[in-house]
Order: structure tokens, then sequence, then C-alpha cells
């Protein structure tokens, strides 16, 4: 009966777990799976360990993740003799979280396969990490970890300075960040007066046409995406003004202006200016602020004013 109700327990995604939504601080998140507050079972994968359940094959697009990134995808098979799998950051966070197999693949043995779309938290070190994945048996017994190195990135563009110490981080980048699914643009006046925006993506002051060779010159910043735009939505949710080079000296306002709340009731946000130092981007200063979904004026004006900042 013992050995029953443990089978029971794995296939209910994890006896001794509390409710999903007690993960939402974690370094890792997987929505749909149960979240267990213990350590991940298993054998580390540099010791010996039992044959089986195993992890056979783990599958991602690529290896870097990003702080917040919203769907990172991890994928594979495990033994035939598997429940459920169990994933975790290496050495971070207070648990796990178990999600059970899905079907057998037919051309590998009908080894069963599993699909994961997990969240990275904003809390994560930035720079080479790894994520643990083990196969879990009917009975509760754990197999060997199963590890994936990985690279942890920032919120925005660094160039990948914090995955290759040989690459340079950009000089400058003024970011906007916010936490719901809306279309919200960051504005930026220059000293000349240009509003760069989605609209006006870069900080050359005068009219289309641009040239590439004009975008990629000294002191230029170049906007980096419009996310959400009219509400086609990518859960980005973030936008970045960037300087490869030190960009023109003088005084540069700030906004956060409301496109669209795209049936949002409000969203918070935060304006961040970051400065290379020591191979990777620093954060200097920071404003947040918060508008209401009524605030939305169609891309209209520059916005809610957030920061004065002298480059």
């Amino acid at each position: 009966m013992r050995g029953l109700a443990r089978a029971a327990c794995v296939l209910a995604i994890g006896c001794g777990g509390v409710p999903a939504d007690l993960g939402l601080d974690e370094p890792l998140r997987v929505p749909g799976a149960r979240f267990v507050e213990a350590p991940l079972p298993g054998v580390p994968p540099d010791e010996p360990g039992p044959p089986a359940p195993a992890i056979t094959l783990v599958e991602t697009p690529n290896t870097v993740v990003r702080l917040g990134q919203a769907h990172k995808e991890l994928s594979g098979r495990a033994s035939t003799d598997a429940a459920a799998v169990a994933i975790a950051f290496t050495g971070l966070g207070s648990g796990h979280w178990v999600s059970p197999l899905g079907p057998p693949d037919p051309t590998a043995g009908d080894e069963l396969t599993w699909t994961l779309d997990a969240a990275i938290g904003w809390d994560v070190p930035i720079g080479p990490g790894s994520i643990d994945v083990v196969a879990i048996d009917a009975a509760g017994d754990a197999g060997v970890q199963y590890r994936t190195r990985v690279c942890v990135r920032p919120d925005l563009l660094d160039n990948f300075a914090s995955c290759d110490p040989s690459l340079a981080p950009p000089h400058t980048v003024i970011a906007l960040s916010w936490d719901a699914d809306v279309d919200l643009d960051l504005v930026v006046r220059t000293p000349d007066g240009k509003l760069v925006s989605a609209s006006a993506p870069s900080t050359i002051a005068h009219p289309p046409p641009i040239t590439p060779q004009e975008l990629a010159a000294d002191g230029v910043g170049v906007l980096d995406r419009d996310s959400n735009a009219g509400c086609a939505i990518d859960s980005i949710n973030r936008e970045a003004l960037v300087w490869r080079t030190a960009p023109r000296p003088g005084t540069y306002l700030v906004y956060a202006n409301l496109a669209d709340a795209c049936g949002q009731a409000r969203v918070d946000f935060t304006a961040t200016l970051y400065r290379a130092g020591e191979g990777r981007l620093v954060e200097v200063a920071r404003q947040g602020g918060r508008l209401l979904g009524a605030a939305a004026n169609g891309g209209r004006g520059p916005g809610l004013f957030l920061l004065q900042l002298a480059l």
C-alpha cells in the first residue's frame, strides 16, 4: 500500500508540495507544474547513481536565458520506467518543480517525452549557471540529475558581455520595463530636442531616410524594439535606447508613454540608466511609476516624465 500511495503522489505532481502560486519568488518557475519546497531529489550529475529512472535527452532552443524571461522551453525524453520530471536552477531557490511525463516517442524506443515552458526570475545571478532535471519513477525514487549549462543575461541588450568576457557591453543604456501586457513606449528627448520613440527610433536628428552607416556611427543611440506594438503582445515588456559608444553630451529627458492599455487596468514600470563598468552594465539611476489604463493616448505626446539625465 505504501508503494501505491507513493506512486499516486508522484503522478499527482509531488506529494508534500504546495500550490504553484507559492513558488512565484523562485528563480525558475514552471506554470502548470507543482512546486515542492525541498531540494531537487536524486543524485548530483557528477556522482554515481542508479541507472534508472533516467533523463536521456534535454533540448532547448538556446542556452542563453534572460532575467524576467516569460518563456524558456526545455524538452526531452526520460526512460520508460519514469513517471515525472523535476527541475530547478542548480543551487538556487528553496525548491523544485515536478511535472508528469508526456506520451512515448516511438522513434526512441518508446522513451517518454516531456516539455516544460519555464519562466526566469529577476534575481538570478547574471553570468554562467546551470539547470538540473531529474526523472522520478512511480515509487517516488529519483535518478541521476541531468545538468544543462546556461548563461543568464540582463533583461536588456548587453552585447552578450555577461556571457562572454571577451565582448564589451554598450557604453550607455536607458531601459523601460513594465509588469503588464500593455503598449507602453520609452520616449527620450535628446539635447537637440528630438523625441526618440518607436516612430523615430534613433537619436539622429534629421528625418528619414537614415542609412545603416549613420546608425552605426559613434555617439548614436538606437531603440532596440517596440514591445507590444498595437497590442500585438510579445510579453517582453521592455524597451531600451542603446548607445554602443558614448552618447553626445547633454541633458536627456526620459518619459513613459502609454499608447494603448490593451485592456489592462494599470501598469507599473521602471526606467533605469545603465553605464558600462568593469566589463558589464552597471545601474546608475532608476525611477518607477504607474499609469492607469485611462491614461492611454494612442501614442500622442511624450507621456509621463520620469528622469532628467546628464550624459
